[in-house]
């Protein structure tokens, strides 16, 4: 039995490539799907850090239950939602996790060091989460950019 493929000829190779390159991702709702994700996801991380330092008591389950719904949200959405990826979305995304990620560390340390003899000051505690939401939010913005190209 012979299972060899026979070799495409010239013409059906530039066929072959050019159907590939019609269904490459080209939807915009599919980049804006993931590009909104990725904006969510840090948004919802850098609002959970401020909020954690402004608001104490019974307020903390609550919020993290919040955020928790959030994230789950936001995943669900962003599986299910495209019928594709964009090249590439899903590196510049974890990319900008893990700089959200750090900038995490980052901030809560410094909150933590300049409150732990007073509250910290509310401009500190904003600018942390922009600190850490910037990462994902320019993740977003290249991934929205480069869908574009």
């Amino acid at each position: 039995m012979d299972t060899e493929q026979p070799t495409p000829t010239p013409e059906q190779a530039r066929d072959a490539l050019a159907e590939a390159e019609a269904n490459a991702v080209r939807d915009h709702r599919d980049v804006q799907v993931h590009a909104l994700a990725v904006a969510g996801f840090g948004t919802l991380i850098g609002l959970f850090v401020a909020a954690r330092e402004l608001f104490s008591g019974p307020w903390t389950g609550l919020l993290t239950a919040a955020y928790l719904a959030g994230l789950v949200g936001l995943a669900t959405w962003q599986t299910r939602a495209p019928r594709s990826a964009p090249r590439h979305s899903k590196r510049t995304g974890y990319l900008g996790l893990a700089g959200t990620l750090v900038m995490v560390v980052v901030s809560v340390g410094l909150l933590n060091w300049r409150g732990h003899d007073r509250q910290p000051e509310l401009w500190l505690v904003l600018l942390s989460a922009l600190l850490v939401a910037a990462p994902m939010l320019l993740a977003a913005a290249r991934i929205h950019r480069a869908a574009r190209r």
